[in-house]
């Protein structure tokens, strides 16, 4: 690469960078909440109460914001499961939006969903042994959750506190992922998150499981959790008792079928 070329690369990071902290700075200091109103005696959801109120589909499909995104044909009965910007790609059909990282957190805590087509939301904000900002972060969406609602059913799942439903959600949904798949829950980016919430929807409603726009994070897992995740059509039925149904058949799909 050219001296000119990598100069330009990092001035674009830094651009890149730069208006990311702007927009963290606006929703976290300037913007209002908008479409809330005070939760009074309505009950927290736990994760079963969520799963039940996103429910029923006949597929869940995990949609990123990788290429394969583009190969998306939706179905009827399709429940979708989304995060970050890849929102606007099915914001015409039914999905859940799934958020864990700052900036996202705070955005959609002030503006709600993008689409009246979103059926629930789930918020993972990890805090234990994290600076200082992310820690803000995880208490502005467990205040949120706890003081107002929208219509879509919201669930916070954050380490943040040692007890409360928010923690018991973290360590159900940790649980869940460990005791079904064997191996811990390891979130190295939105679209694997927005995977294990897609596994855990499908494997509890007893249907298959499609990936989509994921492949931008192929390359930032760790070898041992590449062969963990592959590329290939996996069966979610069974998956409870870690049937073999579980364990992954070659398809040659651009897309994944758990």
């Amino acid at each position: 690469m050219s001296a000119a070329r990598r100069a330009w690369a990092k001035a674009s990071g830094r651009l890149g960078q730069s208006r990311q902290a702007a927009q963290f700075a606006y929703h976290r200091r300037i913007a209002r909440p908008r479409g809330v109103r005070p939760r009074g005696e309505e009950p927290l959801l736990d994760l079963d109460g969520w799963i039940e109120r996103v429910g029923p589909a006949s597929r869940i499909v995990v949609v990123a914001a990788g290429p394969t995104a583009n190969d998306l044909e939706p179905r009827a009965g399709d429940l979708h499961v989304t995060t970050n910007s890849a929102e606007a790609k099915v914001a015409d059909h039914p999905y859940v939006y799934f958020l864990a990282e700052g900036l996202h957190v705070v955005r959609y805590l002030n503006r709600g969903p993008a689409s009246d087509r979103c059926r629930g939301v789930l918020l993972r904000t990890a805090a234990e042994g994290l600076p200082a900002l992310q820690g803000e972060v995880a208490r502005r969406a467990v205040e949120h959750v706890r003081t107002h609602r929208r219509d879509v059913p919201e669930v916070v799942a954050s380490d943040r506190e040692p007890e409360g439903i928010e923690r018991a959600t973290w360590d159900q949904l940790n649980a869940v992922v460990q005791e079904r798949l064997g191996t811990p829950l390891r979130q190295y980016n939105s679209g694997i998150g927005a995977t294990y919430v897609g596994y855990v929807l499908a494997s509890t409603l007893g249907v298959p499981l499609h990936l989509y726009g994921l492949d931008a994070a192929w390359a930032a897992r760790s070898t041992s959790t590449a062969r963990r995740w592959p590329r290939r059509r996996w069966s979610a039925t069974g998956c409870g008792e870690r049937s073999p149904s579980c364990w992954p058949t070659s398809t040659g799909s651009s897309s994944s079928r758990w």
